[in-house]
């Protein structure tokens, strides 16, 4: 009598190696990858109020040079905290011209415009500054922390190239679920995350009437913002109120 054939269950192998992983460990990073926007202006450091346009015919001002930087992230990176995502200098104060700046001419880019629209890898370092750190509750520990800014790891030279190296970088590439952000949706974030900048420091402490003067010039010298907003926009209304009335 034939003896009967039993199928044994195949075992599936687990090729993971913890040697290999650990002799070549990819660390999940906490760095930005996405499209760079960057806007530069001409300013003036108005005391209590911050930056503010500047006005060639006011001989109490005196010209500095404006810097604010987006980071449009890839659509798989789930940003937590959207201040994250920008950073605001004056190009002749250390944090930018030690910092941001030597981080961007290292790349091979002579002129910072030429950064705009470019994809990169965007870390945050300190800043050299210190701050005073909170609880949960928003209560004073007594501690000290760095005040961080952006330092330009390496540029690509696509989408593609960039997502290649978050994924290289520990990412994980997005499912058929992951959000698609189209271009003018992600050039109309960026030009609102600009403009919650710019028109705060441009109208506080004014009139009503000096207020909506200083907002439109603060647009029209501002082409990031000023290419999706006008001063008759909503947004751009509801933030000189705002600030008007705070």
């Amino acid at each position: 009598m034939a003896t009967p054939t039993i199928n044994m269950p195949v075992s599936v192998v687990d090729e993971f190696d913890p040697f290999a992983a650990a002799s070549d460990p990819i660390v999940p990073t906490y760095d930005l990858f996405g499209m760079v926007e960057i806007s530069a202006w001409a300013c003036h450091l108005q005391k209590g109020v911050g930056k503010v346009p500047y006005d060639p015919n006011n001989p109490n001002h005196k010209r500095l040079t404006a810097i604010d930087v987006f980071i449009q992230p890839l659509a798989e990176i789930e940003v937590k905290y959207p201040k994250t995502l920008e950073e605001h200098w004056v190009a002749e104060f250390p944090e930018w011209a030690k910092i941001t700046l030597p981080s961007i001419k290292a790349a091979g880019f002579e002129n910072v415009r030429e950064i705009n629209g470019k994809y990169a890898r965007v870390a945050r370092v300190p800043s050299g500054k210190k701050y005073d750190a909170k609880d949960k509750d928003g209560n004073l520990t007594g501690e000290k922390k760095d005040e961080l800014t952006f330092k330009f790891i390496e540029f690509y030279a696509d989408e593609a190239a960039c997502r290649a190296a978050w994924i290289a970088a520990g990412g994980k590439p997005a499912g058929e679920s992951a959000p698609v952000v189209s271009a003018s949706d992600a050039e109309r974030q960026t030009a609102l995350a600009f403009l919650k900048a710019l028109i705060p420091a441009a109208v506080r402490g004014k009139s009503a009437e000096e207020a909506i003067k200083a907002a439109e010039t603060a647009i029209n010298n501002n082409p990031v913002v000023g290419k999706v907003f006008t001063i008759n926009s909503p947004e751009t209304m509801e933030l000189i109120t705002a600030t008007l009335a705070a």
